[in-house]
């Protein structure tokens, strides 16, 4: 959120009011800071719960990292279980509102955190997590955030004219930016025409799998691997604030993008990239013109038949093929990706199928689409149940869940 940015001008005056906009509707006190420790109690993970646990049964494990927001999967092995409507936050600052019971691993430093001060729900967990945003920025391998130095750490919230924390700011604040995303989206697919998802019979065989062979394909045959084209420069004047052109970077999030510059591209798009110290999750596609960066391969196909949509496909493959097999001290070199195969589609006369490849993509596309607007919707109802519900007194909504939960079950 916009706040994150202004928090980081201002955290150099604790306790006091430190928002210039103390005259906001519903936000009278203006924005104070306050310490993380006199605002949620943290508990840990009893199990030291494992990668191997995860089996599809029970609740969902959380673990500390980016990916899929730190959820493994689920698991039934028997540990403690931590309620929903509270936050995570792991020892690298990566915080995250789950609305959904959970269980924690042990090893890798996951705190659960209940508020204090007020009732959790999904507006203000979110509001609350975007101002935590900061410390991602603070913690790292060598300064593990420990609660014992997360909980001295403060972030600015809002408060009435009673000096109270503002829940209802929270709450119109991210309904609001949440009506402005939704409105994003639904522009954006009608803009790429994604609002018709009706499959076309060529998609619909796709999916189904229907008249389709593979066969394995060396990936140094199909593209020349090496070193994207990177500027001999710090990255203090390579990264901008406000840069126009992406800096692929050695990350596995982000698409690869570790930054901004206004220095021109050095890479043309319609391109698959990888890192070679990372792993498989540093294999993106990247659409735009970017500029590259040591460690960044990029691969050149040999001919020009790769689309989007194909190389989409071939990411998934490549991804796939590659996954576990590297780390920090296993290097995932171009001369041991050239000679690794991917599972591709061939024609009858064993050509690469790259119609079969783009009618695949464009039929996942389109079954993603449809999903967002079913989900749009559903947006639309809570937020109108939520409009509703505030307007029945406290005492009767008990008994109204209770009915609710009754004739559901």
């Amino acid at each position: 959120m916009a706040n994150q940015r202004f928090n980081q001008k201002w955290r150099r005056t604790p306790g006091k009011i430190a928002h210039p906009r103390s005259k906001v509707s519903g936000n009278e006190g203006g924005f104070k800071e306050f310490r993380i420790g006199d605002l949620f109690d943290s508990q840990t993970g009893d199990v030291d719960l494992q990668q191997s646990d995860v089996n599809g049964e029970g609740s969902f494990f959380i673990n500390s990292g980016l990916e899929n927001c730190g959820i493994k999967g689920k698991t039934d092995r028997q540990a403690k279980i931590f309620a929903s409507n509270t936050i995570t936050i792991d020892f690298w600052g990566n915080s995250y509102y789950r609305p959904f019971e959970y269980k924690l691993a042990t090893h890798n430093h996951v705190f659960s955190l209940s508020s204090k001060f007020i009732e959790m729900n999904e507006k203000i967990g979110l509001y609350i997590t975007s101002q935590m945003g900061y410390l991602k920025n603070v913690f790292s391998y060598n300064n593990m955030g420990t609660w014992t130095r997360i909980k001295e750490k403060k972030i600015f919230l809002p408060t009435n004219q009673h000096g109270s924390i503002d829940s209802t700011y929270m709450e119109d604040y991210v309904n609001n930016v949440q009506k402005h995303q939704y409105t994003r989206i639904k522009d954006y697919l009608e803009t790429n025409r994604l609002d018709d998802c009706t499959l076309s019979p060529k998609e619909r065989d796709c999916i189904q799998m229907k008249n389709v062979t593979f066969k394995a394909i060396a990936i140094g045959s199909l593209f020349d691997i090496h070193p994207t084209k990177a500027y001999k420069a710090t990255n203090k004047d390579l990264f901008k604030e406000k840069g126009k052109i992406p800096v692929v970077a050695n990350s596995s999030v982000d698409n690869g993008i570790g930054g901004w510059t206004n220095l021109e591209a050095t890479e043309n798009g319609n391109k698959v990239i990888f890192s070679d110290t990372t792993t498989s999750d540093s294999i993106f596609y990247q659409p735009n013109d970017f500029v590259g960066y040591p460690h960044v391969q990029g691969l050149y196909p040999y001919c020009n038949k790769w689309s989007k949509n194909s190389l989409l496909y071939f990411v998934s493959c490549f991804r796939k093929s590659a996954s576990g097999l590297f780390n920090y001290g296993n290097k995932f070199t171009r001369v041991i990706a050239s000679k690794m195969n991917v599972n591709l589609p061939i024609t009858k006369n064993g050509d690469i199928d790259y119609d079969f490849m783009e009618n695949f993509i464009s039929a996942q596309k389109k079954l993603i689409a449809k999903k967002l607007i079913c989900w749009l919707e559903q947006q639309n109802i809570n937020d109108n149940i939520l409009k509703i519900e505030k307007t029945i007194p406290k005492q009767v909504l008990p008994n109204a869940a209770d009915q609710k939960k009754k004739y559901s079950t």
